[in-house]
């Protein structure tokens, strides 16, 4: 028997697609907005894990769910900001250490332009439903 942080192929996907199930339901509760699984991720370089129903949402997701560390990697945040880049959004990594709470990050220029974009947050699921919220009503406006 494998230890489960040592797990990876297709171990290591049904842990990831779980987590990113989880993480759209979630999403969905507090902000009403659909979200689904970018199903060619595994193929294609660059993309958000998923996909908001509403095009206004304005984060790029990328979510990692791992066995073991401690906390937010560089190589994640490098992964979001291409992805948001691609799709003019900002850059959100969702991630979850075994064990540990749900955390997302987002460059502090998201909530504040004057911040320079090398510095991030990190913040709850509630607390990232909020600010996305308040970036689609300026938007709107």
């Amino acid at each position: 028997n494998v230890p489960q942080d040592l797990k990876t192929g297709e171990d290591g996907r049904n842990k990831g697609a779980n987590f990113e199930r989880m993480i759209a339901r979630e999403l969905h509760a507090l902000t009403g907005i659909g979200f689904k699984r970018h199903l060619d991720q595994y193929r294609e370089r660059d993309n958000s894990d998923l996909t908001p129903s509403d095009p206004a949402f304005p984060f790029a997701l990328e979510l990692k769910h791992y066995g073991n560390g401690t906390g937010l990697r560089d190589t994640w945040k490098a992964q979001a900001e291409r992805a948001a880049e691609r799709q003019s959004r900002w850059p959100c990594v969702i991630y979850r250490i075994n064990r540990g709470p749900i955390r997302c990050a987002i460059p502090m220029r998201a909530m504040c332009p004057q911040w320079p974009g090398d510095v991030w947050a990190e913040l709850t699921l509630n607390g990232l439903a909020t600010i996305a919220a308040e970036r689609m009503a300026e938007a709107a406006i």
